[in-house]
C-alpha cells in the first residue's frame, strides 16, 4: 500500500483539511479523490504523486510505498536511483492504461531523460504487466519496483549517466517477463485454458477438413492435414507436461 494516509495522519489532517491545504498551494484535489488514493482504489498521476510528496516533504518513492528512504531530494539535477524507479513505476502505470503509447518522451515530467532503448524496454515491460490478470497489475509493478530498489540499488546512489536509467528500465523488463512466465506456469486455469484452446483448434481443423464426410475429401492435402494435427497434439502434450512438472515442484 502507499503511505498517503500515514503521512496525512502524521500531519494530523483530515481528508478535507488536506484538500484545503493543497488548494493553498494551487493544487486542487477533492477529499473523495484523496480517499480513493489512500485506499488504492485509484492510482494518482505522476504529477499528483510529486505534488503530494512535496507537501509531505518526502520522496515520491517513499510515498508510493516503494522505498524506505524518507529524506526528500529537492534538486532536479541529482536524481537518486529511488527517484528514477518511482518515476518509471508511474510511467509504467500510465503506459498500461494507454497501450497505444509508442512515442519516446524526451524527458519525463520531472526531468528524467529516457533513451530509445530505455523506452523500448519499458514498452516491453508494460506489455507483460498488461497480460497479467487485472487485479495484479498495479501490485505487481509496485512489487517489482520495490524489489529492484532493495536488491540492486539498496544504497540509493545518485544517477550518474544515462546507462544507469537504461539498466533500471531493463531490470523492469526482465522482472516483468519473469513474473509473467511464473504466473503462466503456476496458474492452473491458464494451463487448462491453453489445453482447451488447442482442443478447439483441433475441432475446427477437423470440421473444416472433413465437413460432413467420414473421410478426408480428395481436395484436402492429406499430408498437410496430418502435419497440422501432429503440431496441435504435440503442443497439447507439452502444455500437459509443463503442468505436471510444475505440480511436482510445488509439492516439494
Amino acid at each position: 500500500m502507499n503511505r498517503i494516509r500515514e503521512c496525512r495522519k502524521m500531519k494530523k489532517l483530515t481528508l478535507k483539511q488536506l484538500s484545503e491545504e493543497l488548494a493553498k498551494n494551487d493544487f486542487k484535489i477533492s477529499p473523495d479523490a484523496l480517499g480513493k488514493y489512500e485506499r488504492g482504489n485509484r492510482e494518482p498521476k505522476l504529477e499528483t504523486w510529486i505534488k503530494l510528496a512535496d507537501f509531505f516533504n518526502v520522496p515520491v518513492s517513499y510515498l508510493q510505498g516503494i522505498s524506505e528512504n524518507k529524506v526528500a531530494i529537492h534538486t532536479s539535477v541529482n536524481k537518486s536511483v529511488s527517484d528514477v524507479i518511482s518515476i518509471i513505476y508511474s510511467l509504467l502505470i500510465y503506459m498500461e492504461k494507454h497501450p497505444n503509447m509508442s512515442k519516446v518522451p524526451v524527458t519525463t515530467l520531472n526531468g528524467i531523460v529516457l533513451s530509445k532503448k530505455a523506452f523500448n524496454a519499458l514498452l516491453n515491460a508494460s506489455m507483460y504487466f498488461g497480460w497479467l490478470s487485472e487485479n495484479k497489475i498495479y501490485s505487481s509493478i509496485k512489487q517489482v519496483a520495490s524489489n529492484i530498489s532493495k536488491e540492486n540499488y539498496s544504497n540509493l546512489n545518485k544517477i550518474s549517466n544515462p546507462n544507469d536509467i537504461e539498466n533500471i528500465c531493463f531490470a523492469f523488463r526482465d522482472k516483468a517477463i519473469q513474473l509473467f512466465n511464473d504466473t503462466f506456469i503456476s496458474n492452473k486455469s491458464l494451463i487448462d485454458g491453453a489445453i482447451e484452446g488447442v482442443d478447439t483448434a483441433l475441432s475446427v481443423l477437423n470440421m473444416r477438413a472433413f465437413g460432413d464426410s467420414d473421410s478426408l475429401p480428395s481436395n484436402v492435402d492429406t499430408s498437410l492435414y496430418h502435419t497440422l494435427v501432429q503440431v496441435f497434439e504435440n503442443a497439447k502434450k507439452q502444455i500437459i507436461s509443463l503442468s505436471k512438472t510444475e505440480n511436482k515442484s510445488s509439492k516439494k
